[in-house]
């Protein structure tokens, strides 16, 4: 799934408390996010091992994809359900300007 899939998903959720009176419309947001992420990619691969892509090359358009986690404990996977919000918070909440 594209992580502006995964993005929109989790700012719809009510526990992103997401306002339309007082924030940006989702599509802005998604963008954003979806460039803040795009601009991290190296880094959050080299240091969480979090590995995004731009997908099908072929497309006019490369989507942003989460192509890889990080394996935490071996035979466990992350609850689906919660990367949504995952990525949203790590967007949204996490200060990127100090390592």
């Amino acid at each position: 799934m594209g992580v502006k899939e995964l993005l929109r998903i989790a700012l719809e959720h009510p526990d992103a408390c997401y306002d339309p009176e007082k924030h940006q419309p989702i599509a802005v947001l998604v963008d954003h996010y979806v460039n803040k992420l795009a601009s991290k990619a190296e880094m959050l691969e080299d240091f969480f091992a979090l590995k995004f892509s731009r997908g099908d090359e072929e497309s006019k358009e490369q989507e942003l994809v989460l192509e890889a986690l990080p394996i935490i404990i071996d035979g466990i996977q992350p609850f689906a359900q919660e990367l949504p919000m995952f990525i949203l918070r790590l967007a949204a909440e996490v200060d990127f300007s100090n390592e």
